[in-house]
């Protein structure tokens, strides 16, 4: 048995009743709060995007815990004849930081099961910036938000494991900072059903009428980070390989403020197998129709990735937008005697350059330009640096007044006889009358 002093026995009576209220007070709150309420919430802010359906919100177990069961979100088709992807949520739990909520801040834990998949992490917001670390594991693709813009509609499928550690100072995500781990095992693209057309407006190709159903591929390990620095997030080391073939990705995301108008520009090379060719005969005539523009001396078809982030454009191209220089020459056939094709002229021959001729082109004339410094006008004239003036010789020399002008003599003429003797001009012949009948010619 504990006995406590007369001073501990005062001191435990100051602050266990004040905590006693404190935790009656959150408990009260805890099972009283209006749930339903937060749910129509819920609900009102996914159904902009989504059809929502059979969502429930209930107190968690522990104060400050909210639990979101049987959530099913399913988009809306943005072309007739496409079908609507639906996603269901088993389960949300939601931990709010009662401490940090007292000091004005926000510190959220999450606890979100998909499917056969999960996803764990902390959202945290300060007055100066707000940091998001996730995690998921076996994570089911088509369940993110926005991956069908991000791949031009193709469905795919697999387990995908991240981590996500993303800080915005200042909430700003231009100024961004962080890192984004990605592998997927035995992930795949297309499904051989689904019709895929252009997903940003004006985008237009062959088949942005009727759509190509992409066959379904084995895209196999997926990998790769992208480092965040400065609002700008570059790929590294982006690649999947399968049996199927091979696929690189590079290239950059610039973040904007809103996310909205964030810009992505990048060059995906991808090269499918003998096996896959013989196996998909549409992607064989897939591969026929993009090689005269897109296809690589080293074999591989490359596609051009930019725009605004919910609405990328993909153009085949064999021009790396991302290489400079030499590297961009040796792609578009200029350098080692040409024979691959002209930049964006599909089966234009490319005469490549004279014997001797250099790998470079020339730099341009640049016409020297002189820099004259502007006056020294904000000092006073007595202290500008102005070099001593420079006499003339005084024959050169100006006149001055005191000095006598000499007198400027007149012009001299030159008397009739010095004049060179004028040459006579001989008179031109008469001019013929037509009235008159033409004389005869003389006789002898």
């Amino acid at each position: 048995m504990i006995t406590l002093s007369e001073k501990q026995r005062r001191w435990t009576k100051r602050l266990g009743y004040p905590l006693l209220g404190l935790g009656t007070f959150l408990l009260a709150i805890h099972y009283t709060f209006p749930y339903h309420r937060l749910e129509d919430r819920i609900t009102a802010i996914l159904g902009e995007s989504y059809d929502v359906s059979g969502l429930s919100v209930r107190a968690g177990l522990i104060p400050g815990h909210v639990v979101l069961e049987g959530l099913t979100l399913k988009n809306r088709p943005e072309r007739e004849g496409e079908k609507p992807v639906e996603i269901t949520i088993d389960k949300v739990d939601v931990g709010i930081g009662f401490l940090a909520l007292a000091m004005g801040e926000i510190d959220v834990d999450l606890e979100v099961d998909v499917g056969d998949g999960t996803i764990s992490g902390k959202v945290q917001q300060a007055a100066s910036s707000v940091s998001v670390d996730f995690e998921t594991d076996e994570l089911p693709l088509r369940a993110l938000p926005g991956i069908k813009s991000a791949v031009g509609g193709v469905p795919l499928e697999g387990g995908l494991n991240a981590r996500f550690q993303i800080k915005l100072p200042k909430g700003k995500w231009k100024e961004a900072e962080g890192s984004i781990s990605i592998s997927c095992e035995d992930c795949t693209i297309g499904d051989g059903t689904t019709k895929v057309r252009p997903m940003a407006p004006g985008q237009t190709n062959a088949f942005s009428n009727e759509g190509f159903t992409l066959p379904k591929l084995k895209l196999g390990k997926i990998g790769g980070k992208v480092a965040i620095t400065k609002g700008v997030a570059k790929f590294e080391k982006f690649e999947a390989m399968s049996p199927d073939g091979e696929l690189y990705l590079e290239g950059e995301i610039r973040f904007e403020d809103p996310f909205g108008q964030t810009q992505v520009i990048a060059y995906m090379r991808f090269k499918s197998s003998d096996e896959l060719r013989k196996r998909e005969a549409r992607m064989a005539d897939m591969e026929t129709m993009m090689a005269g523009g897109a296809r690589r001396p080293d074999g591989f078809i490359g596609i051009r990735i930019k725009g605004p982030i919910g609405q990328l454009q993909y153009v085949a191209t064999k021009l790396n937008p991302l290489a400079s220089g030499k590297d961009k020459d040796r792609v578009s056939g200029k350098l080692g005697g040409g024979g691959l094709g002209r930049p964006g002229i599909p089966g234009m021959p490319d005469l490549g350059s004279p014997p001797g001729a250099p790998d470079t082109a020339p730099e341009p004339f640049r016409p020297a330009t002189s820099h004259v410094p502007p006056p020294d006008v904000a000092l006073p004239a007595s202290e500008r640096d102005v070099p001593p003036p420079q006499l003339l010789p005084e024959d050169r020399r100006p006149p001055v007044a005191t000095e006598e002008i000499p007198p400027v003599p007149p012009p001299q003429v030159h008397p009739p006889s010095d004049l060179p003797p004028s040459v006579p001009v001989p008179e031109p012949p008469p001019m013929p009358n037509p009235s008159e009948p033409p004389s005869a010619p003389p006789t002898e």
